[in-house]
Formats: C-alpha cells, sequence, structure tokens
C-alpha cells in the first residue's frame, strides 16, 4: 500500500524503477534523544585511558568495510607528532583486527581502541569525545545514506566531522552548520581539518550549539508520529 524509505536519494531510487511517487513516504533515522540526554556527567568510566586535556575524535560504531577506516589511521599517522590529538575507536566489525595491526604497526600511539561495549555504555564513551567522526568509503552508494551515529552526536550535542562522498548526509550536516564535511579517501584534508578544528574552539562551540539545537527534530519520538502519519494514509 506505500513503502517507506529512509533518504530523499532512496525514494528517487526507487521512483527511478518506476514505482509511484504517490506511494513513497521517507522517514529518516533518528535519536533516542532520552538516552542521550539523561547520563551521569561526573562519570569516571575509563579513567585510565590517557585521555586527559587532549582532544578526541571518536569514531563508535561498526569497524567495518564500507567504513574505508584505514584513511583515518593515514590522517592519525600525518599527525603522529601532534601529542594534543587522539583517536578513539570503539566497536568491532570485519576490519577491526587489520586497524589494529596496522596501528601496531606503525607504532600509532595517538589511536586506542575500546572494542565493543554495551548501548547503555555509550553515551559515556561519547562524552569523552571533543567532535564525533563519520565516515563512510568513498563510493557512490554511500552518497545516498544517512548514518544513524549522526543523529547520536546530535544528541550528545558534540561538532560532527563526517568524511563521505557529497551527498544527502553531507547536505544535511553543511547546511544546518552543526560540523564539518570532507570528502572520503584523503588523509591529508581529514589532518588538517581536525587540526583546524581543534586550533579553534569558538567554531566547535558554534557547531557543537547548533548539534544540541537541532537534535529534538530528528528524535525518535517525532519520527515515530511521522510514521504513524504514513500508517494512516495507507489504512
Amino acid at each position: 500500500a506505500c513503502i517507506v524509505a529512509l533518504t530523499q536519494a532512496f525514494k528517487v531510487n526507487l521512483v527511478n524503477r518506476n514505482i509511484p511517487e504517490r506511494k513513497i513516504h521517507v522517514v529518516i533515522n533518528g535519536v533516542d534523544l532520552p538516552r542521550y540526554q539523561n547520563i551521569d556527567k561526573n562519570s569516571q568510566l575509563f579513567p585510565n585511558l590517557g585521555l586527559e586535556k587532549k582532544f578526541v575524535v571518536g569514531y563508535i560504531g561498526t569497524l567495518g568495510m564500507a567504513h574505508n577506516l584505514e584513511n583515518v589511521l593515514s590522517a592519525a599517522s600525518l599527525m603522529a607528532d601532534n601529542k594534543d590529538i587522539m583517536f578513539l575507536f570503539v566497536g568491532s566489525g570485519a576490519d577491526k583486527q587489520k586497524l589494529e595491526n596496522i596501528t601496531q604497526k606503525e607504532n600509532l600511539k595517538n589511536v586506542i581502541f575500546l572494542g565493543r561495549k554495551p548501548k547503555e555504555m555509550i553515551p559515556e564513551i561519547w562524552q569523552l569525545c571533543n567532535i564525533a567522526l563519520v565516515h563512510l568509503k568513498n563510493e557512490p552508494a554511500f552518497s545516498e545514506v544517512i548514518p544513524s551515529k549522526i543523529f547520536e552526536a546530535m544528541g550528545m550535542g558534540l561538532p560532527i566531522l563526517l568524511v563521505s562522498p557529497k551527498g544527502e548526509a553531507s547536505e544535511l550536516v553543511e547546511l544546518n552548520k552543526c560540523g564539518e564535511w570532507v570528502p572520503s579517501g584523503d588523509p591529508k584534508i581529514l589532518s588538517a581539518t581536525i587540526e583546524s578544528l581543534a586550533a579553534d574552539i569558538p567554531r566547535l562551540k558554534n557547531y557543537s550549539r547548533a548539534s544540541k539545537e537541532l537534535a529534538p527534530s530528528y528524535s525518535r519520538e517525532v519520527q515515530a508520529k511521522k510514521f504513524l502519519k504514513v500508517i494512516e494514509t495507507c489504512v
């Protein structure tokens, strides 16, 4: 009776396959906002990571083949002399072992892997981060997706650093001024952008403010109401 797509690009794709446009509705991903707001601000969950007084670039999610996180390690290698910036990876996936092997082989002291953690711990881990890194492989298909961790970062009020093909996700971040977008596959641009952000606290605060203000618009509650409206049109 009707189809719900996660992005406008998916809708366009379906229309191009001769699915009637009137049947297709878009309800994008969102964030379970209370989960990311009601957290212990004084948590000492990870006191021994050595992240105190560091600028932490946090990647939380799947360490998979779709993400090309070797690009991040290349950027980390370029920044090895900057002792104030750390990269924190949290999660598991097909590329986890390979990434850890590269880190060990290149002796990257500015990279930490925490492994997979329970969902209820994630908000406290986000608290350790200064920016939320969202990273996708440089392939055309990924220009159509909007990673859900963008909305988690908004829920935490974190500036977003999106590395991806230009598309719907980059448009969301840039238009709303809640972070910055850089193209996939260029570690020099990525490292330069991170160092620029770390040195510009006012810019970070503006991104953080915009991110936090935007989060309620993408709450699961708001998205659920949109989904209910779609169902009502089909009944």
